[in-house]
């Protein structure tokens, strides 16, 4: 069995790649949802979003009623009333990185 060993630096851009490409292929959801479809620690999700959020990579767009309050935010809109997507900014951002370096799963 292979080890690897990743520097905090790669972790950090791994963790951040992993959650940016969960956005942009899911669309909006809770930092709660997003640990569970990348399968991070909750407190990874939530200092990895701060971080996007701060250089306004991803944008909160709201809460929703669970069992308290949980803000969403995505690279994609969801119109609720249609149930139509509409990409945001941060989206064509990722879209052009995602073209130039290709994407790793």
């Amino acid at each position: 069995m292979a080890t690897t060993n990743l520097s905090s630096r790669d972790l950090r851009r791994t963790n951040r790649a992993t959650i940016l490409r969960t956005l942009y292929f899911g669309g909006e959801m809770s930092r709660v949802n997003l640990s569970q479809q990348t399968q991070l620690s909750t407190a990874t999700v939530t200092n990895v979003v701060a971080e996007l959020l701060n250089e306004g990579s991803v944008i909160e767009v709201g809460s929703e009623e669970s069992l308290g309050y949980s803000q969403r935010f995505g690279i994609v809109y969801v119109d609720y009333r249609t149930q139509a997507r509409i990409p945001k900014q941060s989206a064509y951002w990722y879209g052009r990185i995602i073209r130039q370096n290709g994407v790793f799963f």
